[in-house]
């Protein structure tokens, strides 16, 4: 397989004419593209070796990611291996190498082992934190902001749809909202009145495909959006966010606020 692939770098394949030495695998004049059940694997393992190698040692180069690959020390294609990375998540057997690489194996009574890990099997989040700019948030990066360590060893706890701190809001939703999933007292859309104004206010992760929109109702039962409410909003940078300052005039009748991600 090494021959057929030569020094091609990863990618979509235009050619989906698999060889026989090298099934469910296609190569066309300028690219490789492995199985589907390797894809996770070549990417996380060519994302090890970008952060390995520096070329602050002998006969090793500063390893590069890039989409453009044709620079000597460079390989690719990085928008192709951050989408495998997310696509094929790490799996037990994976992760069961990590660890026999890491600690060792018996081999004749002798531990061999490198002692060394690969941290985007241990970690996948870190896959977008170094590679999303503050432009774009992610569940990912959120996750390594939020969370410590240990706490995303517990895959259950920090998952989108776990509640770490039980206040009945998933981590996702605490996500969109800007909110931390270990305080149990965040508040998604906060309000304060002056006079006969009310503003509203919420958090919003750039670079995500929901919509947000402001919804009112006075019973709790319909609900209606506000048309226009995002125009007429203040709208404030504050790096993977923003944050939207929405005011209107309200009278005697009661009404009742919401946000709503979509």
């Amino acid at each position: 397989m090494n021959s057929l692939r030569s020094n091609k770098p990863f990618d979509i394949s235009s050619n989906q004419n698999s060889d026989p030495f090298a099934p469910e695998s296609w190569g066309d004049g300028d690219s490789w593209e492995p199985l589907n059940r390797d894809k996770g694997l070549v990417a996380r393992a060519l994302l090890y070796m970008m952060v390995r190698y520096e070329g602050g040692e002998a006969l090793t180069t500063n390893l590069q990611l890039a989409d453009n690959p044709s620079p000597v020390g460079t390989m690719g294609v990085l928008s192709a291996l951050l989408n495998w990375h997310k696509l094929y998540p790490p799996t037990d057997y994976e992760r069961n190498r990590n660890n026999a690489i890491y600690g060792g194996v018996q081999v004749n009574g002798i531990t061999r082992g490198q002692g060394n890990r690969n941290p985007f099997i241990d970690f996948p989040q870190f896959a977008d934190a170094l590679y999303l700019n503050t432009t774009t948030q992610s569940f990912n990066k959120w996750q390594l902001q939020r969370f410590s360590f240990s706490q995303l060893q517990n895959s259950t706890l920090t998952s989108p749809t776990g509640d770490a701190d039980g206040d009945g809001r998933s981590n996702y939703a605490e996500f969109l909202l800007g909110g931390n999933p270990n305080a149990g007292t965040d508040e998604p859309l906060a309000a304060a009145r002056s006079g006969n104004n009310l503003t509203l206010t919420f958090r919003r992760p750039k670079g995500v495909t929901e919509q947000a929109r402001i919804e009112v109702s006075s019973n709790l039962i319909q609900w209606d959006p506000i048309p226009g409410w995002e125009a007429a909003s203040v709208i404030t940078d504050e790096g993977d966010y923003q944050r939207l300052d929405y005011t209107l005039t309200i009278t005697l009748d009661g009404k009742f606020y919401r946000v709503v991600f979509q």
